[in-house]
C-alpha cells in the first residue's frame, strides 16, 4: 500500500525538561488554549512524511483567521516568500461549510493537494490562509484518519472555542 510516511516509531522526548522560551505541551487542551491565545505551536509526532506536505505530523499550527500571525509563520520562522500560502485543516464539517465546491472526502482534500474557494461568510475566519485567488488549499481531517487523532481531537477543541 502507498504510504507517503517513512518507517520508525513515534518519536519521544528523553526528558520532560523545557525551557521558559520553549515549553513541551503535553496536552491537547494546553496546545488548542495556547493556538485560541495567539501562539504558534510545531506538532511532531508519529512517522516522518516525504513530499511537500506535514499533514499533522510534523506541522506548525496556528490561529487560520490571522493575517499577521500567518506572516510571522510563513515569513519570519519559515523563511518562505510572502506569497507563499500556509493551509488550513478543517473538520469535514466545516469543509462542507467553508469550500464551495466541496463535495467530501478525496485524496485531494486528505493530502492538501486541493484548493477550493472559501464562501464569503466564511473568509473572516480563514483570512491568513486564503491564497490571492480566494482559494484555500484545506486539509480535512476525516473521522477515519486514525494517525491524526490528536489533530482531529484540537479541531474539535479549537471549534468549539
Amino acid at each position: 500500500m502507498h504510504s507517503p510516511f517513512l518507517n520508525g516509531d513515534d518519536p519521544a522526548p528523553d526528558q520532560d525538561s523545557t525551557s521558559e522560551s520553549v515549553p513541551l505541551l503535553r496536552s491537547t487542551e494546553a496546545v488548542a488554549e495556547a493556538i485560541a491565545d495567539g501562539a504558534i505551536v510545531g506538532v511532531w509526532t508519529g512517522k516522518a512524511e516525504v513530499g511537500p506536505r506535514a499533514l499533522g505530523h510534523r506541522s506548525l499550527l496556528a490561529r487560520p483567521d490571522s493575517v499577521p500571525l500567518r506572516r510571522r509563520l510563513s515569513e519570519d520562522i519559515k523563511r518562505r516568500e510572502w506569497y507563499r500560502p500556509v493551509a488550513p485543516m478543517m473538520l469535514p464539517e466545516v469543509a462542507q461549510e467553508s469550500l464551495t465546491g466541496y463535495r467530501g472526502p478525496s485524496a485531494l482534500s486528505r493530502y492538501m493537494f486541493g484548493a477550493w474557494p472559501i464562501a464569503p461568510d466564511m473568509a473572516p475566519a480563514f483570512e491568513g490562509c486564503i491564497h490571492a485567488d480566494r482559494t484555500v488549499r484545506a486539509q480535512v481531517v476525516e473521522p477515519d484518519l486514525s494517525d491524526l487523532g490528536h489533530i482531529r481531537e484540537l479541531l474539535l477543541l479549537l471549534r468549539d472555542r
